[in-house]
């Protein structure tokens, strides 16, 4: 009791009255969900699978995009069920369908960023990311073949140009942007 007294003439101290007759906020202590607008509903739309099935084509993970809608979150919760239904610790044979998924990722990646749609890259690039976490290797090997593709597209489109800046294409750039933030140049504490 004596506790509950200290703490009341505290809160009285420093706020200018008790706890009890503060003025409250509207909807204090109540949990708001900051992810829609106040009284707006999310949009309607089907439930997601708690189980996805990892795709091995375009079509297939084309597929789930369309399924989890336009929302980015809706398919970031996607991408996130997928992976960790697919994770690579429940079975060993996981490996591969997650490094076809990562050259899949890096696929819809590129042609996002080349019909100009970068604000709809936020899933793919979470995706790959945690791909990076638990197949490192298998990420880093297919993102090599789609720079390696992309260096052989600009070159080729480079060669019959001379002494004229040849730019990288939309979709080349958001890969090696990609590659900054999976394997960034410095550790952010040192200067580089």
């Amino acid at each position: 009791e004596q506790g509950e007294e200290d703490q009341e003439e505290e809160l009285e101290a420093i706020f200018g009255g008790s706890g009890s007759d503060m003025p409250q906020r509207p909807g204090a202590g109540k949990r708001v969900d900051r992810r829609t607008p106040a009284g707006a509903t999310p949009p309607a739309a089907p439930d997601l699978p708690f189980v996805i099935a990892c795709p091995s084509t375009p079509a297939e993970l084309e597929a789930i995009f369309s399924l989890a809608g336009p929302c980015l979150s809706r398919q970031s919760e996607a991408m996130h069920r997928l992976l960790a239904g697919s994770h690579v610790h429940l079975s060993e044979p996981n490996r591969a369908k997650l490094a076809t998924l990562a050259s899949l990722l890096l696929r819809r990646l590129m042609l996002l960023a080349a019909d100009g749609q970068l604000s709809s890259t936020r899933p793919v690039t979470g995706a790959v990311h945690a791909l990076a976490g638990q197949v490192p290797l298998e990420v880093a090997a297919a993102i090599l073949t789609r720079l390696a593709a992309a260096r052989a597209a600009w070159r080729k489109a480079k060669k019959g140009v001379s002494g004229v800046l040849v730019p990288l294409p939309p979709g080349a750039l958001a890969l090696v942007a990609l590659c900054c933030q999976l394997y960034p140049p410095s550790d952010y504490r040192h200067s580089v």
